[in-house]
């Protein structure tokens, strides 16, 4: 049953609901004049029932004044069946009568060839013995009970459904009576359905009108939606929605309308895309035959420079071996020269204590040749003195005379000694400048071994350093060589990944030419209609282009990723 309902059209659909509705709500129609009509049933059941109890009331009055005396019995039976007989309500038809409890007709205003009769027998179209019927209601009832039968109108010959209450009034033996035709009843009820039906008949048109231009405006709608769904399962991306509107139809028109320019967007993007990427493919390819022969060629120049490498770290180790025995033995020269400049400090210091001996001696023969003036000048006085004593003093002018004579022999002595010691002063003054400046020399000697001894011990430590480098950059260029074959086999997967690239292109390309594009088909056409939604082999084809070149592309990209990591450590 959900799937037949699920089958139905749409139009089908709204009909039928509209259907259910209609017959809901004639349904509901139904009961509720249902109800209604027993409600007036019910209305003019109390409304006889009130009736015959006020009959009794008059009864019971005119019972009670027959009692008190003020009238006889008989008077009081017959004003009574005068006054019940004349009551009318209703529209004029509905009347009271009067029965005992035999039962014979006591009173009846509309038949009163029935007064005094048995009615034991007295039966209804049906066959219904009413009077018995309406003794028994009294004496079931407690007094009073409804009865149903078939009674004819006042003037009228055909029985109608009736309705009667009945009390009995013990006194008198009486049973008194009323009852209400149904037809009117059921006339009101008839006359209410048929209006019901007629203004259900008339809603139904107005809606079946409402209804056939609305559906006829949805299928139009839908069957313009479902043209544009299957013209874009059919590859054709040129067809034009217009429609404005703003109901739910609309919304599906304008995303339909969405997608298929978005759709024709992405189209033409992975057209221009293919073709980027077949031109970059087949760049791709050639710079990696030119990047695998240059790759070539650095790894036989990577050969070359190792063996290089190899014999510079050789020559590197012998000369950091020289600068080390060249080191020692300049260290061993310092040590000499030092010594050296040491002799020529206790040199200089003993020309300068000769030379402060020499001056001391200069200073005695200055002294010397002093005395020997005063001497010279003592004897000459004693000269004059001896002459001036004469005889007396000619020998001690002789001794004056040799005295001077020694006097000048000293002085002149002195005077050779000082000519003397002055040039020995001079020669010690000339020896000590040239002792200083060979002291000079040995200090600048010395201090030029230490700097050389410096340079001799950089020399050596940056020749083992040398030696240690090199030997890193031998180390380094061994695996730039391995890397470089390594980048050799890269590049020639690299190239093969970049062909299978082109060729994923070229059927991606070929997948998507299979749709119309505005560019490709000029202006764009009018919606078309089609049957059924066209098959697209093309689209699992498309989804499927990418895979095969997936697997290298990622490999290619995982070692050049390592090689990378090891570049970096490097």
């Amino acid at each position: 049953m959900k799937s037949r309902l699920r089958d139905l059209s749409i139009a089908k659909k709204i009909w039928l609901l509209v259907g259910l509705v209609l017959l809901f709500t004639l349904a509901g129609g139904f009961v509720i004049l249902h109800s209604k009509k027993q409600s007036m049933e019910e209305e003019k059941r109390m409304a006889t029932k009130h009736i015959v109890e006020m009959a009794v009331g008059v009864a019971e009055h005119y019972a009670s004044l027959a009692q008190e005396g003020k009238m006889t019995a008989e008077d009081a039976r017959a004003r009574t069946m005068d006054v019940v007989g004349s009551l009318r309500y209703g529209d004029g038809h509905e009347y009271l009568w009067i029965n005992d409890m035999h039962p014979r007709m006591v009173m009846h205003p509309i038949k009163p060839e029935l007064n005094g009769q048995d009615l034991t027998d007295y039966k209804d179209p049906e066959g219904k013995a009413i009077f018995v019927a309406f003794v028994d209601a009294v004496r079931q009832g407690k007094g009073g009970g409804y009865v149903s039968y078939m009674w004819p109108k006042p003037g009228a010959d055909q029985s109608v459904s009736k309705v009667s209450y009945v009390k009995e009034f013990a006194p008198w033996s009486w049973v008194i009576g009323s009852g209400i035709y149904l037809d009117e009843v059921e006339a009101a009820f008839w006359t209410d359905l048929s209006r019901l039906v007629a203004w259900a008949v008339l809603i139904l048109c107005l809606v079946a009108w409402i209804i056939h231009f609305t559906v006829k405006e949805i299928n139009r709608r839908l069957k313009l939606a479902v043209g544009v769904a299957n013209a874009i399962a059919g590859n054709d991306l040129t067809t034009r929605v217009d429609d404005s509107s703003r109901d739910e139809i609309g919304q599906l028109l304008i995303a339909l309308r969405t997608m298929q320019m978005n759709l024709a967007g992405t189209v033409s993007e992975i057209q221009s895309v293919s073709d980027v990427v077949g031109t970059a493919s087949r760049e791709i390819a050639t710079g990696n035959a030119d990047l695998s022969s240059r790759t070539e060629s650095q790894a036989s120049s990577l050969e070359e420079t190792a063996s290089s490498m190899e014999e510079l770290t050789s020559t590197v180790k012998q000369n950091a071996e020289n600068a080390r025995q060249a080191n020692q033995l300049v260290a061993s020269t310092a040590e000499i020269a030092a010594k050296g400049g040491t002799v020529v400090n206790e040199v200089v210091e003993t020309m300068a204590s000769i030379k402060d001996s020499s001056r001391k001696i200069a200073d005695i023969i200055g002294v010397i040749d002093g005395i020997a003036f005063q001497t010279n000048i003592l004897a000459l006085n004693a000269a004059v003195e001896a002459a001036r004593a004469g005889e007396q003093g000619r020998g001690f002018a002789v001794v004056a005379s040799e005295v001077r004579s020694l006097a000048q022999r000293s002085a002149g002595a002195a005077k050779e000694i000082k000519t003397l010691i002055e040039d020995s002063v001079g020669k010690v003054d000339a020896g000590g400048r040239l002792v200083d400046e060979a002291g000079h020399t040995m200090d600048e000697i010395v201090t030029s071994v230490k700097r050389v001894t410096d340079i001799m011990s950089e020399i050596a430590a940056a020749s083992h350093e040398q030696s240690a480098g090199i030997e890193q950059v031998n180390q380094a260029v061994g695996q730039m060589d391995e890397m470089t074959q390594q980048n050799a086999a890269l590049v020639e997967e690299a190239a093969a990944a970049a062909e299978s690239l082109r060729e994923q292109a070229m059927k991606l390309a070929e997948a998507v030419s299979v749709f119309r594009l505005n560019a490709q088909s000029g202006t764009a056409r009018a919606p078309v209609a089609v049957t059924g939604i066209v098959p697209t082999p093309n689209a699992a084809s498309v989804r499927k282009l990418a895979l095969p070149v997936i697997e290298p592309v990622s490999r290619a990209h995982r070692l050049i990723s390592g090689d990378r990591r090891k570049r970096s450590a490097f």
